[in-house]
């Protein structure tokens, strides 16, 4: 498949990362909104591939387990264990269903607890190298039956777990609901989020029940991880002056006062039941080692998931009519994120337009006292970016920085260092397409400016989060709005100095 083609660039143009930043207000919101937009096709292609890769797509995991009916001394020994399990619930809160009902914000909600793993090890079994991601697929279907293909036997404690759970609290759910899964295995640099950031509920609906008789059921999801677990905060939400068919609004709403309240994360490998009111975050990696997460969520409703994008099951004999996935803006800059780092305070908070590139001296404390012309001299990789993508860009575990990506950017691997974004205009005015490889770009030789960096320091970048550099490192100049850091190996290996 050909990549598509670059624009030209313009004769001569403004950084682009500030003014998108605050134009934009960020995009999306993990699984209450999706993750990609209507025109592309890439996330659907890449599931397709994981799926087939592993050569297991139509063979079948035996369900014999989740069909047996549960006894009634079964289900009363049941509700008793999850009952010890949530104190904090009365039992009216922990078997209930809930309809769509704005108001439900106006009180606690948080989500139940159905226990730990057995088998946890099973469970965050994978390879980095080839991580499982699928979005939504349907494992059982009315009048069908459990198709659970075995590529995903090391989930069957989880989907057991939930469907225990549903059975009891919605008896006959066969009859007319759908249950998907959400499995997302990937590598979850220090500091940063595994998965799309931003206070929320899944399976939010922008309907103001307080205007109408209908009821609309809620869908039953089920969440766990075996690390960086969930964010949860307990509400109320009161949406009184707030417009919840307005989604910005809702979004902001909650935002703003899920940033007022304590938060609360439960233990890894530990299956929770929520409905649209547990207002949650994505969790975030605060170690200083990069983590291989797995995450997975099994949703159980009455509607049909038919949205490009989500992964299809041949095991099902099935014809849907996909629609397109709308984005959404984000309720808070993710970006922002970059700041949690537990060593902030030992970096010098620094404000790098101080130094006169121009010149021939610098003129701060915390750099040395030459500054050099370079260039880069080593070709990168490149490949179109996922708009709304958060990537945290690591060097041997140190992160630098943290951004996501926006329409028209470009995701550059370069063969040394760190992963990052660059908008299209920038890819061009930098770099020329192979001839040979339609990946591969080769740099052109634009001379820079750069500083070797005498102090750890961190500093705001254009694009919103902050950048953090250690002594040795050099600080690289395009334009006063476009100045970044590269570890002292990396840009040994990739640049090269003018004398």
């Amino acid at each position: 498949m050909r990549l598509p083609e670059l624009p030209s660039p313009p004769e001569s143009f403004a950084h682009p990362y500030l003014d998108r930043f605050l134009n934009t207000t960020m995009r999306s919101l993990s699984f209450l909104f999706p993750k990609m937009e209507p025109q592309d096709t890439r996330q659907q292609t890449r599931k397709d591939i994981c799926i087939s890769s592993l050569g297991a797509e139509r063979i079948l995991c035996d369900s014999s387990d989740l069909e047996k009916p549960m006894t009634l001394q079964r289900v009363r020994d049941y509700q008793g264990r999850i009952l010890d399990l949530n104190p904090n619930h009365a039992p009216s809160e922990v078997f209930t269903k809930k309809d769509w009902d704005i108001r439900y914000y106006n009180q606690v909600n948080m989500p139940i607890v159905l226990g730990a793993l057995k088998d946890p090890d099973a469970f965050q079994a994978g390879n980095p190298e080839k991580p499982i991601r699928i979005l939504d697929l349907p494992i059982y279907m009315p009048e069908q039956g459990w198709k659970i293909p075995s590529y995903l036997e090391q989930f069957k404690e989880v989907i057991k777990m939930s469907v225990d759970f549903e059975r009891v609290n919605n008896p006959g759910f066969e009859k007319d609901h759908y249950v998907y899964i959400t499995v997302d295995q990937g590598l979850v640099p220090p500091f940063t989020q595994h998965r799309r950031g931003g206070w929320h509920g899944d399976s939010y609906r922008h309907i103001d029940s307080r205007t109408t008789n209908v009821r609309y059921p809620t869908d039953n999801l089920y969440v766990i991880a075996n690390a960086c677990p969930t964010i949860f905060v307990p509400g109320p939400f009161d949406f009184e002056g707030v417009d919840p068919s307005n989604l910005i609004e809702a979004l902001a709403h909650l935002t703003e006062r899920a940033e007022q309240q304590s938060s609360t994360c439960y233990p890894n490998c530990t299956l929770l039941r929520m409905d649209p009111y547990c207002v949650h975050d994505a969790g975030i990696n605060r170690s200083d080692k990069t983590v291989f997460r797995t995450f997975v969520k099994v949703s159980i409703s009455k509607t049909k998931y038919c949205k490009l994008g989500n992964a299809k099951n041949p095991l099902f004999q099935y014809e849907w009519n996909m629609i397109p996935r709308h984005g959404v803006p984000y309720s808070k800059p993710i970006l922002a994120q970059s700041s949690l780092r537990r060593d902030r305070d030992a970096f010098k908070d620094v404000d790098p337009t101080e130094i006169d590139f121009m010149g021939s001296d610098c003129n701060v404390a915390w750099a040395e006292s030459r500054i050099h012309n370079c260039y880069r001299s080593q070709p990168v990789r490149a490949a179109p970016a996922e708009e709304g993508e958060m990537l945290g860009s690591c060097h041997d575990d140190f992160l630098i920085t943290v951004n996501v990506a926006q329409a028209g950017d470009w995701k550059i691997t370069p063969k040394y260092g760190a992963e990052y974004f660059l908008p299209a205009q920038k890819l061009q005015a930098n770099y020329e397409r192979s001839e040979d490889d339609e990946e591969l770009f080769l740099p052109k030789k634009t001379l820079r400016r750069c500083v070797k960096l005498s102090e750890d320091i961190t500093f705001k970048a254009p694009w919103g989060t902050r950048s953090f550099a250690k002594a040795g490192d050099y600080l690289v100049y395009l334009n006063d709005a476009d100045i970044y850091p590269i570890p002292k190996d990396v840009f040994e290996h990739e640049h090269t100095l003018c004398r």
